[in-house]
């Protein structure tokens, strides 16, 4: 841990951590070797006298709380503010569990929170019949730190250690032991087996590849499951880099063919003009525009295996995406338009949907499912 002073006048936000190299591990090689935890630092000698003071401060200030609860614990219970998700929907451990997330989408991409543009028409209607949450955040900006949180309930600092998932319990192991047959398909592989990430995953599947060989083999899944009861989870890499030009997304990102940018990003890229970040930020649109039609097609999936009511469906990302907010592009920082992500919740037994400013980072995912 790095211990800051103040920021000096005018300075953006300061984190208490210093990400280790291996945060910056190019996707194509994702196995590095020399990828090493963060070493423990010691201290300067004159933060000793400071750190006691902390504690005894810290101390003083726990009793002072603990004396507090006793006080107030016999007082009349405070007016509740946002429901709790059990005022909604009722536990149903007859129901199957499919999460199906995005790589690199930024909950203020979608409409149903708030984008102006066309980019999002199916998951908008899901999200009319589902509980959004409008606070939702991820616990890390790239895929393998965010998802250790959301596959054990824990944060990456306790769980991710040496760039790998540690021997612990999952959400899919949890799943499993409940009686769930378990699957999951995630095109990204940093999430390889060789880091762990299969635990109670009894089929698993990470590659890099094209989402539509993603959608077919998470269809065959489906539809090989249909007559058990089964937690499955889908992740389809768009839309990450590299952004592509899109016919079905003309509407977003038009065709072009000069610029630097005229059909595709790469993987990674840098801006050089305002009509070149204007260009990217449209074919990212576009990139999210073709996600929300693979989540409408498996949709479909469940509803022609007569799955569609009995169901439980969790829409979510592993992170967003920045675009020079802060002077950065894709996922390097902790920054709002990085680590809010969407997080809508479809329940068979909802009549109408839900919009809830109860706060979520994505380690609530395994105790609410």
């Amino acid at each position: 841990l790095r211990i800051d002073g103040p920021a000096s006048p005018g300075a953006g936000p300061r984190f208490p951590f210093r990400r280790s190299n291996a945060y910056n591990a190019p996707l194509e090689n994702p196995l590095r070797k020399n990828s090493r935890p963060h070493e423990p630092v010691r201290p300067p000698v004159d933060m000793n006298q400071r750190i006691t003071e902390s504690m005894t401060h810290f101390r003083t200030a726990s009793l002072a709380v603990v004396l507090l609860t006793l006080l107030t614990a016999c007082a009349p219970e405070a007016p509740q503010g946002t429901p709790g998700l059990g005022e909604h929907i009722q536990p149903r451990p007859d129901y199957n569990l499919l999460v199906i997330s995005f790589d690199a989408m930024r909950a203020d991409a979608l409409g149903t929170y708030g984008y102006h543009r066309e980019t999002s028409p199916n998951i908008d209607a899901f999200a009319d019949r589902s509980v959004v949450f409008e606070s939702a955040y991820s616990a890390a900006p790239v895929t393998p730190t965010s998802f250790a949180a959301a596959f054990t309930g824990q944060y990456p600092f306790r769980v991710f250690i040496g760039w790998k998932l540690v021997d612990t319990m999952t959400l899919a192991e949890l799943m499993n032991k409940s009686g769930y047959a378990t699957f999951g398909i995630f095109n990204n592989v940093q999430l390889a087996k060789e880091r762990n990430f299969d635990q109670g995953f009894e089929r698993f599947t990470a590659f890099s590849g094209r989402d539509e060989a993603i959608l077919e083999d998470a269809s065959q899944l489906i539809r090989e499951h249909a007559g058990s009861k089964f937690f499955g989870w889908v992740h389809f890499l768009s839309p990450h880099t590299p952004y592509q030009y899109r016919a079905m997304s003309d509407h977003l990102a038009p065709a072009q063919t000069e610029g630097r940018y005229a059909r595709t990003t790469g993987g990674h890229f840098d801006i050089q003009s305002d009509a070149e970040l204007r260009r990217v930020r449209d074919l990212y649109d576009g990139e999210v525009f073709y996600a929300d039609d693979l989540f409408a097609r498996l949709q479909q999936v469940l509803a022609e295996e007569g799955l569609a009511d009995n169901t439980i469906i969790v829409l979510t990302a592993d992170h967003g995406e920045e675009f020079m907010e802060h002077g950065q592009l894709q996922h390097n920082s902790m920054f709002e338009e990085v680590i809010r992500v969407p997080m809508i919740i479809h329940h068979p037994d909802l009549t109408e949907g839900i919009r809830t400013e109860l706060p979520y980072v994505n380690i609530d995912l395994l105790p609410t499912l």
